[in-house]
C-alpha cells in the first residue's frame, strides 16, 4: 500500500462519516434560561479575567525594545524582536 492509497481511504472514510452525521436527526437542544438576582445588590461583583485588579498596572515597558508588554510574576512576558529570536528584555523588570 502506498502512502497516496491511505490517504484516499481516510478522505473517503471522513466522507462518508461527515454524510451520515448529517443525515441523523439533530439532537434536541435545552433552552437555557440565565438566571438574575431579584436583588441587584446580591449581583456577584465582576473582576478582571486575571483576577489579579487592574489591566493597566499589569503592564510595563522593555527596557530593550520599548514595546508594552504584559507583567508576568513583576518581569516583561517573553516577546520576539525578530523572526525566533528572542528580545534581550525578555523575562526581565520592565524599565
Amino acid at each position: 500500500m502506498s502512502k497516496i492509497d491511505d490517504i484516499r481511504r481516510q478522505r473517503e472514510a471522513e466522507h462518508a462519516r461527515n454524510k451520515q452525521t448529517a443525515e441523523s436527526p439533530a439532537p434536541k437542544v435545552a433552552k437555557v434560561i440565565p438566571i438574575r438576582p431579584a436583588d441587584p445588590t446580591l449581583a456577584p461583583v465582576a473582576e478582571s479575567s486575571s483576577g489579579r485588579g487592574d489591566s493597566a498596572a499589569e503592564e510595563g515597558k522593555c527596557a530593550q525594545c520599548g514595546k508594552v508588554r504584559p507583567l508576568v510574576g513583576g518581569l516583561i512576558s517573553q516577546h520576539q524582536k525578530g523572526l525566533n529570536k528572542l528580545c534581550p528584555g525578555s523575562r526581565k523588570k520592565p524599565a
